[in-house]
């Protein structure tokens, strides 16, 4: 006799990182960190490391004797058919809504940036720090600001009218970790273009996140792109517009906490890219 056998074959779930994410070493001595993850990584991946130290990507070993002193964030990751994983690093958002926004439409917004962001490896805390949706970590909002904290401005529209052909739905301040969002602007676009308020704020908080640790140029397509177009604002209802690749790469490597190594006794980070006010019109 004879039977049919069905065979399942599914796509394995990306590595996640378990190693420790900071290693300490010294100059002229040598140095060795084993990178790990769950899920059955078959290969794996680092970047910027520090002078004197090489990688192997099919054992996950950093080794070498270092040559510099100092503090280097390098971004570690682990690669399956699945795809790659890397360290969850988390980017905490200080949010003030100066527009009265509805409890619905601000839930939203975090919900898209969080899937946005989740998708190139990064965690997105939003602490909410004026009356009315304030919680309990919103101590941080008076504190010193450092990187891995962003401030976004709700405000309730853009103050600029009449000085641009056409009044932006958010801007940023590269240099000090600020955005503001431009809550009527957003909701006239949302509005002619079939989304819901929270939605294309989300993607506009997550656009002002992205100059915040990638500076002020934009790309030709993509949620880095200068202006949005309908066919863009079609993808965003389906959550499809994202970051390029290199883009994703590069944010995570501007946000605190993938793999630090320190040599030496040097102290401090490398501070955000420098760059000047970036106004982004859609």
């Amino acid at each position: 006799g004879s039977a049919m056998l069905s065979i399942l074959v599914v796509t394995p779930r990306l590595p996640v990182i378990t190693s420790a994410l900071s290693a300490s070493g010294a100059i002229s001595v040598p140095f060795s960190y084993q990178i790990t993850a769950t899920n059955f990584p078959t290969s794996y991946g680092a970047g910027g490391l520090p002078a004197g130290l090489g990688f192997s990507p099919s054992t996950g070993i950093i080794s070498g004797t270092p040559t510099a002193a100092g503090t280097f964030t390098t971004t570690v990751g682990a690669i399956n058919a699945g795809g790659t994983g890397f360290a969850i690093l988390t980017l905490t958002v200080l949010a003030h809504d100066y527009a009265g926004l509805q409890d619905g439409a601000a839930y939203e917004l975090q919900t898209v940036t969080a899937v946005l962001l989740s998708r190139i490896g990064i965690r997105v805390e939003w602490i909410w720090c004026n009356a009315g949706r304030r919680d309990e970590r919103s101590a941080l909002c008076g504190a010193q600001h450092t990187r891995g904290h962003i401030v976004i401005r709700i405000l309730t529209s853009y103050a600029g009218h009449g000085t641009k052909p056409i009044a932006p739905l958010a801007s940023a301040v590269v240099d000090d970790g600020h955005a503001s969002l431009y809550a009527l602007e957003i909701r006239q676009h949302a509005g002619d273009n079939g989304l819901s308020l929270g939605c294309l704020m989300g993607y506009t908080a997550v656009h002002e996140i992205g100059h915040v640790l990638l500076g002020k140029a934009h790309s030709r397509s993509g949620i880095m792109r200068a202006m949005w177009d309908r066919a863009d604002f079609a993808w965003m209802t389906r959550l499809g517009l994202a970051f390029s690749k290199p883009e994703g790469e590069k944010m995570r490597q501007a946000v605190p906490a993938a793999t630090t190594y320190r040599a030496a006794a040097t102290q401090g980070t490398p501070g955000p890219e420098a760059s000047s006010q970036s106004n982004q019109s859609k």
